[in-house]
């Protein structure tokens, strides 16, 4: 069984709320793996920081690390990987590539485009979709059929003067 946290098991501000990533894991005695998105930069900070804010009784339950999202040759992190392993107490049990042509949703908007743009320039595109960036909506990916459609653009604006005129709304 895979049980799946949703965001980072370490948020000191939200974890009495938090009903999905270590509290699950704990109930479960579960093993756990921590993965970090590279992508982003920052990957060994993201991993050493989330095992010192962990309950030592939650550390304890993570059995290993994994880097996902790596771009280019990987023998250039095997210092950091040391070290990664030396300040965490848990092994590297590999690093996963980018992949560009799988369609895996993004967790949350982290993957979202900036306002106003597209995933088309105006060239070919049959369908014109606005979609309103609103403050609390966290299921972006329901798009995602959308954006992979050809001929189809799909926008997101943070203001309905940005709308202009979309086919649809």
């Amino acid at each position: 069984m895979v049980i799946e946290g949703a965001g980072s098991p370490a948020e000191i501000n939200l974890k009495q709320y938090d009903l999905v990533n270590m509290r699950v894991a704990r109930h479960a005695e579960s093993p756990v793996i921590l993965v970090g998105d590279i992508e982003r930069g920052g990957v060994f900070a993201q991993i050493v920081g989330t095992m010192i804010l962990l309950e030592p009784e939650e550390r304890a339950l993570v059995t290993g690390h994994v880097i996902n999202k790596f771009r280019g040759d990987p023998s250039l992190l095997t210092s950091g990987l040391h070290l990664l392993e030396e300040h965490s107490g848990a092994p590297v049990l590999g690093v996963l590539p980018y992949f560009f042509d799988i369609h895996v949703p993004e967790e949350d908007t982290l993957g979202l485009e900036p306002a106003g743009s597209s995933n088309e320039g105006n060239e070919g595109v049959l369908v014109d979709v606005a979609v309103m960036r609103l403050p609390h909506t966290s299921n972006f990916d329901d798009f995602d059929p959308l954006r992979h459609e050809r001929g189809v653009r799909v926008r997101y604006v943070d203001d309905s003067g940005d709308f202009g005129q979309p086919d649809l709304v």
